[in-house]
């Protein structure tokens, strides 16, 4: 159900035409296609599922709105994802995850089940259309409609928001770093904290020392196994390239 002065329509209308599909190569290896849920696609995909690839594929004129958000709130300590889809009756159908201990530590392993600390706890509710449009309006007020963060380089172990928007054959890519002015003026995570029904507490955005980002990068590659760190940067209306492992 297409919707009426929608206001990220107004945004985005015009903007960029036809969704672009970006060519990753060495982004990753793997096309997000679905089953985020599961520890060992989170791990050949997550680059992808970033990229909000499978987002970008679905996003044809006249295929409503898609709308994928992801917080980063270090890494291996938690990630937040919000996904919402057209419901077909004025609003949208949101689905929560959150990610505690993310990746699969081998150093200290569940023999019962290896994958414990990569499980998702996972909320689903139905958005009314005054709660869509307060958080469309959310968006509008954050920039999302708009790919302002070419250049930006992301550390897994900071904090940082980035947003995949589809509405009616366009998409937009964005991302916020903290600690940022844009991250700052951030307006849409207080909406989408409050809609989500996962019972878990959000990790609040900290300092962290530049030090610990140089040891990360030049650890030895055999401990990225236990400590997944990695970069990701920004491109024109996605990511265009990474570095580290999951």
């Amino acid at each position: 159900m297409r919707r009426k002065n929608a206001p990220l329509r107004r945004v985005i209308s015009g903007s960029f035409g036809v969704t672009t599909v970006l060519l990753l190569g060495v982004l990753s290896a793997c096309t997000y296609r679905g089953d985020i849920d599961q520890p060992l696609t989170q791990k050949a995909t997550w680059f992808s599922y970033l990229n909000g690839d499978d987002v970008r594929a679905r996003c044809q004129p006249g295929s409503g709105f898609e709308y994928r958000l992801i917080y980063n709130g270090r890494y291996d300590e938690q990630i937040r994802s919000y996904e919402l889809v057209n419901d077909g009756a004025g609003g949208a159908q949101l689905t929560a995850r959150v990610q505690e201990g993310s990746g699969i530590n081998l150093n200290n392993l569940d023999a019962v089940n290896p994958f414990k600390n990569s499980a998702w706890n996972k909320s689903n509710r139905r958005l009314t259309q005054q709660e869509l449009t307060e958080l469309e309006n959310a968006f509008e007020a954050s920039g999302a409609g708009k790919a302002t963060s070419e250049g930006l380089r992301l550390f897994s172990g900071e904090f940082y928001w980035l947003s995949n928007i589809c509405y009616d054959g366009v998409f937009v890519f964005n991302a916020w770093r903290y600690p940022s002015p844009r991250f700052e003026e951030l307006s849409f995570p207080k909406v989408l904290f409050a809609l989500d029904e996962t019972g878990v507490p959000v990790n609040p955005p900290r300092e962290i020392a530049a030090a610990e980002r140089i040891q990360a990068n030049d650890s030895h590659p055999d401990r990225r196994d236990y400590n997944p760190t990695f970069n990701v940067e920004v491109g024109d209306n996605g990511l265009k390239g990474a570095a580290g492992k999951i």
